[in-house]
């Protein structure tokens, strides 16, 4: 899994985050993948004051559902029968989920936003995270287990990492009580940011292969 999740990399390099974040943040692309997201890394702008570590669409199979645990997690599933369950969840929930991650490996930085970004005990957050689905990637030692707990009650889930960041340790966690009722607004904007995120990366990267090109002489 580790060698996996390093080889799914693809976020540039960024000298502002250390070498476990940027293990964290392989890992957790690397699960998401797994679950059916395909996840645009990196400082993804997915709506007003929200900057996301990574960020994607998801519309989950029946076996992506039951794998995220959510037939589990999600109250008004648990008591409808088997192949009920899919068409309920796309009737109360629509189509796509939006699916934000936010990457934690030092817990001074999680004390620092728990209550003004993820609406900490009574403490409501500035602005609701503008997804369906939100995750804090962290591990054990960032994020404690009854924190975790509260953490659920605000609408984001706990995906758990290892000690040294470089593997999903737990996906149990992962889906919060209730997934988070999102208007059609938002999720427009969040579609926007990761557009605009995926269109920024792309045309950059051809920027970069047309300098090679001419720097080796190989323009006219």
């Amino acid at each position: 899994m580790k060698n996996q999740a390093l080889n799914s990399m693809s976020e540039p390099v960024d000298r502002n985050k250390s070498q476990a974040t940027h293990a964290a943040t392989a890992a957790v692309a690397a699960w998401m993948d797994n679950m059916g997201v395909k996840a645009v890394e990196s400082e993804v702008a997915v709506g007003q004051s929200w900057i996301a570590d990574l960020a994607g669409m998801w519309d989950p199979t029946y076996t992506e559902l039951r794998r995220s645990h959510a037939f589990k997690r999600l109250e008004w599933l648990k008591d409808v029968s088997d192949g009920a369950r899919l068409p309920k969840f796309y009737h109360h929930m629509g189509s796509p989920i939006t699916v934000l991650v936010e990457v934690k490996t030092d817990r001074g930085d999680f004390l620092k936003d728990r209550g003004r970004k993820y609406g900490w005990g009574t403490k409501p957050a500035y602005r609701p995270a503008p997804a369906h689905l939100c995750i804090i990637a962290a591990p054990k030692q960032v994020v404690q287990d009854d924190e975790a707990m509260q953490l659920s009650s605000a609408g984001w889930g706990v995906l758990q990492l290892s000690k040294s960041c470089d593997r999903v340790s737990s996906a149990v966690r992962c889906i919060p009580f209730r997934l988070n009722g999102v208007t059609p607004g938002e999720t427009q904007d969040f579609m926007s940011g990761l557009l605009t995120s995926l269109d920024h990366r792309t045309r950059h990267a051809r920027l970069r292969m047309w300098r090679k090109t001419y720097a080796a002489g190989g323009g006219t």
